[in-house]
């Protein structure tokens, strides 16, 4: 996908994956090698952890939407290859936290999804 057609977001805000959507994708061991490796990367791109963790709910029984969604991600990570964590040093000590939540965002059960970012300094450290 080195010349793929570049996306500006990790997953498309235009559909709603959930487990009856498409036909079954056919190649399941590429699906979750990809999967394994997205998985890793989100230690230091936590801008596709949403993503990632959409799409993994899926593994037992991916459909072709579920494959389009892990191309959407390859597409945006093919954009936003300079993107990461990047720790500095700063004389600051201060601990901030964010985080957000989707109540009950999930078509298939009604699960709600909720993130978080730990900030010691200027540093992310979680």
């Amino acid at each position: 996908m080195t010349s793929c057609k570049l996306v500006a977001t990790p997953l498309s805000t235009s559909s709603k994956l959930s487990i009856a959507s498409g036909t079954l994708y056919s190649d399941l061991t590429r699906y979750k090698q990809i999967i394994g490796a997205l998985r890793y990367l989100t230690f230091t791109r936590p801008d596709i952890c949403y993503a990632v963790n959409k799409v993994c709910q899926f593994m037992h029984a991916p459909t072709k939407d579920h494959w389009s969604a892990v191309k959407h991600i390859l597409r945006y990570l093919q954009d936003t290859a300079s993107y990461g964590l990047h720790i500095t040093r700063d004389s600051s000590l201060s601990l901030h936290g964010f985080t957000d939540a989707d109540w009950a965002g999930s078509i298939d059960d009604q699960k709600s999804t909720g993130g978080y970012l730990v900030y010691l300094g200027a540093a992310t450290i979680s």
